[in-house]
């Protein structure tokens, strides 16, 4: 069959679009499918995104974490102000002083010869005083003269007001100012007789130094102005002038019965005003003084505050730390108030509150509760950091000797040592926060109770200490070739040792060595002694971190007690008769106690001998004759501790 040669151009030109199209169909669909993939894979990120951890850097983390980590208003260590107290009274001071010479002027322009020569000496506020009480003085005898009778009130009676209300308040405050009671007195009375209500912080001012100055009659005259019930700080301010004006180590009987009082008119105190009383309680130094310092705790919990602040609970976990009539202290008492505020009421504890609770574990004497003060004081460093890693606490000396207490009295010298190093290590510029008296002794006090490890290498076998005794039998050794010998050998084991490495001392020898070397360190510090070849082998800094170390009789005690432990009697005996004298200081009850405590546990023998004659020469300091001192050594340990407590009670 014959075909068109247009009929094939039109065949060829439809087959030519069909591949055309196919071909533009198939990359439509190369191209849908990478744009699907792309959008697979900005999911697949975007998801995997949000599952990764951001990444900051350090400075945006820092930013983040500093209000996060930030200390608390009652942990933010205070910063120096700007302004101090005493530049914004200054400043109080002369405006008040402007606002009393203007007044002063207004009458002065209207009775220009109503100021004489007496009056020109007195101060600014005491002549508008005198101004003011004259024309108050005036107005009344004229609002007398308008009553028909002596019985009778005028038909319109209205204030007249002299002075303004600001203007009395600045004569008030330069009258608190100058100790001028009288002036502040007549002052409130000028106010009340001229119509004006009294603010009430002027009344608290006032009532404030009253208070201050244990003025219980001031502080009740000022109360009468009150047109109400008086406030929580005027509450306060008016026990606390009861509590200033009883005497010291006696029981507040006033302070309690107006505080009862207050609460049976449905007006208790303030917590402040508790803290306050059951300190004065706890400061009377007598069993029921402190008995009624927890029985008021218990009470105000029923009564006024079910729920104490962190200073009240601060005040009472201490006085666990101090009991009467009892040695240690009471830190089961303790650890439950601590668990009760820091758990149960979620309150911060404060660095008293730590110092407290330390104490409380430390003077316990038992190596338990010991250890959990170290872990307190361990917490109150590491618990309370910034983002910048910074303590809101630092160890105060009060914090070192609290830890100290605790170390001494389970004989830890190491802690000891630690503690001592940390003090001496850190500026020291001032007295408040360097080592004192209190600190070195309880450091000799440690030393005291020390006790060196035993040694095996030192002990002979059963062959050789038979040997030994067969050959001491056959020949005998005088009392003073074996106490020569056994000085050499003390004086060898202090050349040979080193002082103050990480090992604590070995032998007795080395603990004397130490005690001395810290010892001649405080006499040179204080100016007392020069030293020219230190034996410190530079453990000890350079400055002088002693100098605020006052030698006292309880540091020499405490610097004796070491040697009474561990150096022979002779030589303690030596030291006893040449440190007071050398320190120009006396001796107390408890040195002669001490002494005699020593010679109670000499052994038989020459020791006994010396015990004898170190008595007959400390029979004047003792009150005691020689003959009762040494039936008294030769009582039985059990006797001998009970007539020492008595002689050490008579001392």
């Amino acid at each position: 069959m014959d075909i068109d040669i247009s009929d094939q151009r039109s065949f060829a030109l439809e087959g030519n679009s069909f591949a055309a199209r196919a071909g533009q169909v198939k990359l439509d669909a190369v191209a849908e499918l990478e744009r699907r993939v792309k959008s697979l894979e900005a999911a697949c990120d975007s998801e995997q995104a949000a599952l990764d951890p951001p990444n900051y850097t350090e400075e945006e983390l820092m930013f983040l974490y500093e209000d996060v980590l930030a200390f608390s208003p009652d942990l933010q260590p205070q910063q120096p102000a700007e302004v101090t107290s005493q530049e914004v009274e200054r400043q109080q001071s002369d405006e008040d002083l402007a606002i009393v010479c203007a007044a002063e002027e207004r009458f002065t322009l209207d009775e220009p010869l109503a100021s004489s020569s007496t009056q020109s000496l007195l101060p600014p506020h005491r002549r508008l005083l005198s101004h003011t009480l004259s024309a108050v003085s005036r107005i009344e005898a004229a609002r007398d003269a308008t009553k028909i009778s002596p019985d009778t009130e005028p038909s319109i009676a209205f204030p007249v007001a002299i002075l303004t209300v600001p203007e009395f308040s600045s004569i008030l405050r330069l009258s608190i100012q100058a100790g001028d009671a009288d002036a502040a007195d007549l002052t409130l009375d000028l106010m009340k007789r001229s119509g004006l209500a009294i603010p009430e912080e002027v009344l608290s001012s006032l009532l404030k130094v009253y208070a201050s100055a244990g003025n219980v009659t001031g502080a009740e005259r000022v109360l009468r102005y009150l047109s109400g019930p008086p406030t929580h700080k005027q509450r306060h301010y008016h026990i606390k002038s009861h509590l200033i004006s009883t005497p010291a180590l006696t029981i507040p009987e006033s302070a309690l019965e107006l505080l009862h009082s207050y609460e049976a008119q449905n007006l208790p105190a303030p917590i402040q005003t508790y803290t306050s009383v059951i300190t004065s309680l706890f400061s009377s130094n007598t069993s029921l003084g402190r008995a009624q310092a927890w029985d008021l705790f218990a009470h105000m919990r029923y009564v006024a505050h079910g729920d104490p602040d962190v200073t009240l609970y601060a005040l009472m976990i201490r006085a666990c730390a101090s009991p009467i009539n009892v040695r240690a202290s009471e830190p089961e008492r303790a650890l439950d108030l601590w668990t009760e505020m820091t758990v149960d009421r979620s309150l911060r504890p404060t660095a008293g509150a730590y110092d407290a609770i330390i104490l409380a574990c430390a003077r316990s004497g038992r190596a338990r509760y010991v250890n959990e003060a170290f872990r307190l004081a361990k917490q109150m460093l590491d618990s309370h950091r910034d983002a910048r890693g910074e303590s809101a606490f630092k160890p105060s000396r009060r914090t070192y000797c609290a830890m100290l207490e605790g170390a001494k009295r389970i004989g830890d010298l190491s802690r000891t040592r630690w503690i001592l190093a940390q003090m001496i290590a850190g500026p020291s510029s001032t007295d408040a926060d360097s080592v004192n008296e209190e600190v070195m002794m309880h450091v000799f006090h440690a030393y005291a109770s020390y006790r060196p490890p035993f040694n095996r290498s030192i002990v002979k076998p059963a062959e050789a200490a038979q040997a030994d005794n067969e050959s001491s039998t056959s020949t005998e050794v005088s009392p003073a070739d074996s106490q020569s010998s056994s000085q050499q050998t003390s004086v060898t084991a202090q050349e040979a040792g080193s002082a103050f490495t990480h090992i604590p001392p070995q032998s007795g020898a080395e603990v004397i060595h130490e005690v001395q070397i810290l010892y001649n360190r405080i006499l040179y510090d204080s100016g007392l002694k020069t030293l020219s070849d230190p034996t410190d082998g530079g453990a000890l800094p350079a400055e002088q971190k002693f100098k605020y170390v006052e030698l006292s009789p309880r540091l020499l005690n405490s610097y004796l007690a070491v040697h009474y432990k561990h150096a022979s009697f002779e030589d303690a005996c030596e030291l006893y008769r040449q440190v007071f004298t050398e320190c120009q200081l006396l001796k107390t009850g408890r040195t002669y106690v001490e002494a005699l405590e020593r010679c109670a546990i000499a052994r038989r023998g020459h020791e006994r001998r010396v015990v004898m004659d170190f008595a007959d020469e400390n029979q004047a300091g003792t009150g005691y004759d020689a003959a009762h001192l040494k039936r008294i050594l030769g009582f039985s340990p059990k006797q001998r501790t009970k007539k020492l407590y008595k002689l050490s009670k008579a001392l």
